[in-house]
């Protein structure tokens, strides 16, 4: 972050607003709702084409795509903009800049608050995929369909994950996954905190 956003990012960060936390809720929601009916002609897909041995593969392969983005996305939260902005800064950018202001504030967000954001950044392109693409019908359509949705759910996670990495006490799957090397750990978070990566396996 530049010395321009370290100056004004010092300062407090705005709690979430009640209209905002309203859309997280509403966003969560659609979320879950569009993955139901997305997995629903995957399901029609895996019945018809079958291909289950490849199902791991485009697992590891959106466990990779997912580490990128959150990454990327951490990188211009952190760079560009500022959480002053009408609309996409207190609700968007702030979330990211409060981490340097306040490291452990993201222990304190409940589940909405935590994960609201990327289900609302998923969603233009959760409903485009559904709508657009024929994912139950052509093999290829089945395929991108799963790695849509496996992606989809991988990003609403990463931020569950970076909370989970600066608790001192996360619930026992969590210290399952991270022992595993999983999902970002508190130790691996701690030992490079001054590189901008993913919160699935870096930090930000």
């Amino acid at each position: 972050m530049n010395q321009q956003h370290q100056v004004i990012e010092r300062q407090p960060i705005a709690e979430t607003s009640r209209g905002h936390y309203i859309l997280e809720i509403l966003g969560i929601l659609s979320f879950f709702m569009l993955a139901l009916l997305m997995g629903a002609e995957i399901y029609q897909g895996m019945t018809t084409f079958g291909y289950l041995w490849l199902l791991p593969l485009i697992a590891v392969l959106v466990y990779l795509a997912t580490d990128f983005i959150s990454g990327f996305v951490h990188f211009l939260a952190d760079n560009f903009g500022s959480s002053q902005r009408s609309i996409i800064g207190p609700g968007f950018i702030s979330g990211f800049r409060e981490h340097h202001v306040d490291p452990k504030a993201i222990t304190r967000h409940d589940f909405i608050d935590t994960n609201g954001n990327n289900s609302l950044v998923s969603l233009p392109f959760m409903l485009q995929v559904w709508l657009v693409v024929p994912i139950e019908i052509p093999v290829g359509g089945y395929f991108f369909g799963a790695f849509f949705l496996l992606l989809c759910l991988a990003v609403f996670l990463t931020n569950q994950f970076h909370k989970w990495a600066h608790m001192e006490d996360p619930r026992s799957f969590a210290l399952w996954l991270q022992r595993r090397g999983l999902i970002l750990s508190k130790e691996h978070h701690d030992s490079t905190t001054q590189a901008p990566t993913a919160p699935t396996t870096a930090s930000p």
